[in-house]
């Protein structure tokens, strides 16, 4: 799910904007899709500035790295947080047969949740691998990113199973968010399938459409913040802040636009 907040977000948010004519004369449904709309745009803006997309997703990437003295391979992936390493190969040459990497023995380090690199140990290339040699070809394919999910099916109270659109990057242990308004709540994974997660019990009942996510707020509020700005950019060429100053509505001096900034630079990839 690449969408950072849903149209019920928006309108708990107190952003101060009325969006009930974002489409002249339209229905109460046309104006949700708009601002859908708006929020899917706002979602991807955020993607394009911090260089990465930051919902789940899986990843094939290729670069040279060269064994450390100690013995190990040390490859730093280009998108965080790496959560899972689905396979791991490497050759020392384009003539050669790769070589797998047991993703059993890795270890993951780095920082905002799980990590940004791996280290692994070959024995194989260990004993065959000298100084001054070209730098081995390591290709991994990984998820990165944060579990980001709606729900496609009502859960009542009680029940611990969610019926969701993606389950990938999940793993057991990890805590969700149920973005519901009032009836907000965290719960705990316990197992996965391809289109359900066993969570501990809700206290809460939750329609469908409930965004369930390990996406961090400063994510979903840059998000929010975002689309309002598209509105306001829309409406008028300036707008006035709760200070009395007149803002000026573009991507540069926006106040909007650099507070969003300073929310998601954590999540910028250095390129």
């Amino acid at each position: 799910m690449r969408i950072y907040a849903t149209t019920q977000e928006f309108l708990n948010h107190p952003t101060g904007l009325n969006v009930d004519n974002l489409v002249a004369d339209g229905t109460e449904n046309q104006q949700n899709v708009e601002l859908s709309r708006l929020l899917q745009m706002a979602s991807s803006i955020i993607d394009q500035w911090c260089y990465q997309r930051l919902f789940a997703h899986q990843k094939t990437e290729t670069k040279h790295v060269r064994p450390q003295q100690y013995g190990s391979l040390d490859v730093r992936v280009s998108d965080f947080p790496l959560k899972q390493l689905i396979s791991a190969q490497w050759r020392q040459t384009a003539r050669d047969a790769w070589h797998s990497i047991d993703t059993n023995v890795i270890d993951v380090f780095g920082e905002l949740s799980e990590g940004h690199k791996y280290s692994a140990s070959d024995a194989y290339y260990r004993g065959t691998y000298g100084w001054g040699q070209p730098p081995l070809t390591v290709q991994t394919t990984y998820v990165a990113g944060y579990p980001n999910m709606s729900l496609t099916a009502n859960a009542n109270a009680g029940d611990s199973t969610l019926t969701v659109d993606t389950t990938i990057g999940v793993s057991e242990g990890d805590v969700l968010k149920l973005y519901d308004g009032l009836n907000y709540e965290e719960v705990t994974v316990q197992s996965t399938t391809s289109d359900s997660v066993t969570v501990t019990p809700l206290m809460y009942a939750h329609n469908t459409g409930v965004r369930v996510s390990e996406l961090p707020d400063a994510v979903s509020t840059a998000c929010i913040i975002i689309a309002a700005y598209l509105v306001k950019e829309r409406r008028a060429g300036a707008s006035v802040m709760m200070s009395g100053n007149v803002q000026k509505l573009n991507v540069v001096d926006s106040e909007d636009m650099q507070l969003t900034r300073q929310f998601l630079l954590p999540f910028r990839r250095v390129i």
